[in-house]
């Protein structure tokens, strides 16, 4: 049988490679070992539906500090919520025309550069997209998420590293929020803590009565790590300038006599984004993960005396 890990290639620089092993107990001498091991267990649980690459179960060993009981543990649970959440899960593809359309309203940017702790910079504008429309809904915006998200989890720098966020809550209204419904809002927060990334910081702009609406919602749900990663700037961009370097921001965010190195208009940003996303390796990864994959059917989840034999079998940690 061929090894599954054989064509894997860790792509993390000198410094990333630091962050692993101070961070997130990463030993490369055992990464792989500890790959098997946890792949090993997966096929002993019928219930779990779960993709085994290489690179997907480092992304929650990393997670969760190559601790297997750890990761085990979350892993079941994050596929659980995914079978709670279908219409935001299932059947993920960057080509349905209402997620397509959904992303090219720019209400979710993956910006094209790190910043020097290797983080991804992602910025989000729930308020760009019209509340009115009839091209999609809140569920198609969340599946596009859910797509773009997919890919970014797929480099193993942000899975070491983490992401930041900018969120702009320019033209947020009261429609927009029955537009999301506030019971995504709560969804959003329970996924949140869950989900297999480090969300190192959240960079809040132009809030307002809307935003405390969405806050008084999700708060209750966010974990405090969570909560003491929220930094707020008020209708500041100089405070927001001086945690996010200038060369990293598009040029709608941009003072009108900076001439500096820029990321590029937003626009530019979805198309060079775009066409990496529908690749055949990252669209039909999305699909197959969104429809083979990710969820459990609780109808063949062991009883708790088969688990313990399987823990016994595995010698886990």
């Amino acid at each position: 049988m061929a090894d599954p890990d054989a064509d894997y290639v860790c792509s993390l620089d000198e410094k990333s490679l630091k962050v692993a092993k101070e961070e997130l107990c990463e030993d490369p001498d055992e990464r792989l070992s500890q790959v098997k091991q946890l792949r090993a267990w997966i096929e002993t649980q019928p219930h779990l539906k779960c993709k085994t690459d290489t690179i997907f179960l480092l992304n929650f060993l990393r997670r969760y500090r190559f601790s297997q009981l750890e990761t085990r543990k979350m892993l079941d649970y994050f596929l659980t919520i995914l079978t709670e959440m279908p219409e935001w899960f299932r059947d993920l593809d960057p080509l349905e025309p209402h997620i397509e359309k959904a992303y090219w309203t720019g209400h979710l940017v993956p910006l094209p550069q790190r910043d020097d702790k290797g983080r991804r910079v992602v910025l989000m504008r729930p308020g760009v997209i019209d509340p009115n429309t009839k091209e999609f809904t809140g569920m198609h915006v969340s599946k596009d998420n859910n797509c773009i998200f997919g890919v970014l989890q797929g480099e193993e720098m942000t899975q070491v590293n983490g992401m930041i966020f900018v969120i702009d809550y320019t033209g947020m209204t009261t429609k927009h929020m029955s537009f999301y419904g506030m019971d995504q809002a709560r969804k959003m927060s329970k996924f949140m803590d869950k989900f297999p990334g480090r969300f190192k910081e959240m960079h809040y702009y132009n809030t307002g009565s809307v935003f405390e609406a969405v806050m008084g919602v999700m708060k209750p749900f966010l974990s405090q790590k969570i909560k003491d990663r929220m930094i707020m700037h008020g209708n500041n961009l100089e405070s927001l300038y001086k945690k996010i370097p200038l060369h990293l921001l598009p040029e709608e965010y941009l003072p009108d006599d900076y001439t500096g190195p820029n990321a590029g208009s937003v626009k530019t940003i979805l198309e060079d984004f775009r066409k990496r996303m529908i690749e055949p390796k990252f669209r039909n990864g999305l699909i197959e993960g969104s429809t083979e994959y990710g969820y459990v059917d609780e109808r063949l989840r062991p009883k708790v005396e088969e688990v313990q034999a399987t823990f016994r079998k595995l010698n886990v940690d």
